[in-house]
């Protein structure tokens, strides 16, 4: 699903962050993929992008020792 937000993507992705953070998730990584196209060389191809790694480790955890594929 793609939705589009009238927000940058920072700002966007700040205020999901403030929501997984409310909902007791955590976030485990935030990639800058734009930047780091950029560190690597590859400049003016990526338009802005980020990443982020969220969950919940009590509610992950279950899971995976219910089902380990999951």
């Amino acid at each position: 699903i793609t939705i589009k937000s009238r927000f940058t993507v920072k700002d966007t992705i700040d205020s999901i962050v403030r929501d997984v953070q409310a909902q007791k998730g955590r976030v485990f990584c935030r990639i800058d993929q734009k930047k780091e196209a950029e560190d690597a060389g590859i400049v003016g191809q990526l338009d802005d992008t980020e990443l982020i790694i969220f969950g919940n480790p009590v509610v992950g955890t279950q899971l995976m020792v219910a089902n380990g594929s999951v």
